[in-house]
């Protein structure tokens, strides 16, 4: 069994800041705590988080100053970025019990969920335990 924390942010409507509060926590627990965390975007079909995410890596890449400040963040804590992977809504239950079961040290697991929780599959999520 899994010590995991797992924190899922949802809302009645999109649009409030619920993947901003989600980036915000999960990097100020990951860099500034050392708490190990990782994310599920679950917010099918934009996924904004994961778009986010591989539109800052290809920023960085083509930026000489945002490369040079990304390799010093890497040598002066040792992190690579935590982990931001893309869950069809549909899946997330199964997939949270299959990565709460694998071989992983996340301490935190964040969910990012749809905009909307008039949701059959959000609302499994939020009621199960």
């Amino acid at each position: 069994m899994s010590d995991t924390i797992v924190v899922a942010f949802s809302n009645q409507k999109g649009g409030v800041g619920k993947s901003t509060l989600t980036v915000l926590l999960a990097s100020y627990l990951y860099y500034e705590k050392g708490i190990k965390v990782a994310i599920m975007d679950c917010d099918s079909p934009q996924h904004s988080l994961v778009g986010e995410r591989n539109r800052e890596l290809k920023t960085v890449s083509e930026t000489e100053h945002l490369a040079q400040m990304a390799h010093e963040l890497l040598t002066k804590t040792g992190l690579q970025p935590y982990a931001i992977m893309k869950i069809p809504l549909e899946e997330t239950m199964f997939r949270i019990r299959q990565y709460l079961s694998g071989d992983n040290d996340t301490q935190v697991l964040f969910l990012d969920l749809p905009g909307t929780m008039n949701n059959p599959n959000v609302l499994q999520i939020i009621f199960s335990r």
